[in-house]
């Protein structure tokens, strides 16, 4: 009998016993859905939905210099946080590529960064490479927290105001059910999501009270369905050193304004002289569900590919996320969508929904 090499969430156990259908994706068993993606994905788009997302990686930095470091070795303008405040920023290699898109946290006495899935002992390893002397200290907590989403538009009424009120971009401390939790918002393209990281030794606790107040739970297929519709890039499929953030559509993750930080040559030339070779870019098909990896032509000619696909219930068809070459990316521009065995029609459509 084999043995499965799946990473499992902390909540595995609890997820199997709400009737979750499993599904691996990227290494990783996540819940597909709970009983009807199509319902889960209007409490999200409509209301508000319970995510588990402790795939994510989770780092902290304490010391005087974190936060000066994180200003000089990202895209966004970070020296000025405030305790009580996050914001959005992108790490770039020297060529201007994206190393991970991530959410810093500014806390009293600590900074907290999420990263994408797998991706904490990359970023870890990339500040590690930049400090010389400065005095931080930086530590991967993925394994001893757990981090919960609540998506959607109203998660105060859903919640009976249990956490406090917070505008994108802030963050705060605060006791949940009793259980000490960190709490920031944010609002990446549109989507508003409120993220509470805990203990995951308390996460168990925290769902099910969370549960308790009414809040349903959302899988991965409505998750998927919610992040295409916005156009919001996922690591590995349309973030990756083979991407850079304006290619990717991050321009709210970049402060032009601010000091030098690896990577700011290339980002900012190819922003003043427009030399942005592609763009992520929304493709809808009435034919069948487009592959991942699919090429994107017109007349022929190969203008892209296909990196993400989910059903939209907002167009009624299926929705696909590519990279589009510049001049052929505007809306209703019609495409082919090809395989090594088959072909289908498609068009660019503008994202958000």
């Amino acid at each position: 009998m084999g043995t499965s090499t799946h990473k499992v969430l902390p909540l595995a156990a609890t997820h199997e016993r709400a009737g979750a259908l499993l599904t691996s994706i990227d290494g990783w068993q996540l819940p597909a859905r709970y009983s009807d993606a199509q319902l889960e994905y209007s409490d999200g788009k409509y209301k508000a939905a319970l995510l588990d997302r402790s795939q994510t990686g989770r780092v902290r930095i304490t010391g005087n210099d974190a936060l000066d470091l994180l200003n000089r070795l990202s895209t966004n303008k970070l020296d000025n946080l405030k305790p009580g405040e996050c914001a959005q920023t992108i790490l770039t290699s020297n060529k201007g590529r994206i190393i991970d898109l991530l959410l810093v946290s500014q806390m009293d006495d600590s900074i907290t960064i999420v990263t994408s899935p797998d991706t904490a002992t990359k970023v870890i390893d990339w500040i590690d490479f930049y400090t010389f002397g400065e005095n931080i200290k930086v530590e991967d907590i993925s394994q001893e927290t757990a981090l919960l989403s609540i998506v959607g538009p109203e998660p105060y009424a859903s919640i009976d105001n249990v956490i406090p009120t917070l505008d994108p971009g802030q963050n705060i401390k605060t006791l949940v059910s009793g259980i000490e939790v960190e709490i920031f918002r944010t609002n990446l393209l549109g989507l508003s999501n409120i993220s509470i990281l805990s203990d995951a030794s308390k996460v168990s606790g925290l769902w099910e009270y969370f549960i308790n107040t009414g809040l349903r739970p959302m899988g991965e297929e409505a998750s998927e369905m919610l992040r295409l519709e916005h156009g919001i890039p996922r690591y590995g499929r349309e973030l990756g050193e083979a991407f850079n953030p304006l290619e990717a559509g991050l321009i709210s993750c970049i402060n032009f304004e601010k000091g030098c930080y690896t990577g700011q040559e290339v980002v900012l030339r190819l922003k003043t002289y427009n030399k942005i070779q592609k763009h992520l870019s929304g493709i809808v098909t009435k034919e069948g569900k487009p592959a991942i990896g699919a090429r994107l032509e017109i007349d022929g000619k190969d203008v892209g590919h296909i990196t993400s696909v989910a059903r939209s219930p907002v167009l009624g068809e299926n929705l696909a996320l590519g990279y589009v070459k510049s001049g052929y990316c505007e809306p209703d521009q019609k495409l082919v969508i090809r395989t090594e065995t088959e072909s289908s029609q498609g068009r660019v459509v503008q994202l958000p929904l």
